[in-house]
């Protein structure tokens, strides 16, 4: 019997073409990326701008996989103000 080595993704993205996308918008290539042993989704989009013959420009992103769907589009937004209480504002 042979030993198996487990294979170290370790810091590798892997994407393929989006079968799923419905509106422009939707990105056109979607996978996974490791990355510090935190697992990502991979979200890509070919550019028009900067392109050449030889290769096209992407444009990425890496959402973490275990953040919740609804906190997705606040993890690069600063903290809220914090609220002022005074004795005034207390109703008893």
């Amino acid at each position: 019997m042979t030993e198996q080595k487990k294979y170290d993704n370790n810091n590798e993205i892997a994407i393929w073409g989006n079968d799923r996308k419905n509106k422009p918008t939707d990105p056109d290539f979607k996978g996974n990326a490791t990355v510090d042993g935190k697992e990502y989704w991979v979200s890509a989009w070919k550019r028009d701008e900067g392109a050449n013959e030889r290769a096209p420009v992407l444009k990425a992103k890496l959402t973490l996989k275990d953040q919740p769907k609804d906190q997705a589009q606040y993890t690069n937004t600063a903290p809220a103000d914090p609220v002022q209480v005074t004795n005034d504002s207390i109703p008893f």
